[in-house]
């Protein structure tokens, strides 16, 4: 597996910590992605936060993992800003959409 470590922060506009964190976890916690997300090529349709309090935003439940990118919890809200609506996820459950316009859904992961 291929990994790819980007900090996006030096490159994503709105990244230098200067505005007010809402959220339980902080801005600077690792999450996972795929490069084909960073890459605009798809849109973030499941996320993932485990049990470990681990972060994944996938384009879907299935996707392949063979390119993974990591980066900054703010780095992906840059990316997406939509997905400040997950970020109150509890650990062990999983949040979908079908595409950018629906609305999320959640549910307990297994």
């Amino acid at each position: 597996m291929k990994r790819f470590l980007l900090f996006l922060s030096i490159l994503l506009p709105g990244c230098g910590g200067n505005s007010t964190w809402l959220f339980p976890d902080p801005p600077a916690t690792i999450v996972a992605t795929q490069r084909r997300v960073i890459e605009k090529k798809e849109s973030i349709r499941f996320v993932l936060h485990d049990q470990d309090g681990d972060w994944q935003f996938l384009a879907d439940e299935n996707s392949q993992m063979d390119q993974v990118v990591e980066l900054s919890l703010r780095s992906i809200i840059n990316l997406d800003s939509s997905l400040a609506q997950v970020l109150e996820l509890k650990r062990g459950w999983k949040a979908q959409r079908t595409n950018l316009k629906s609305a999320w859904k959640f549910s307990s992961y297994r």
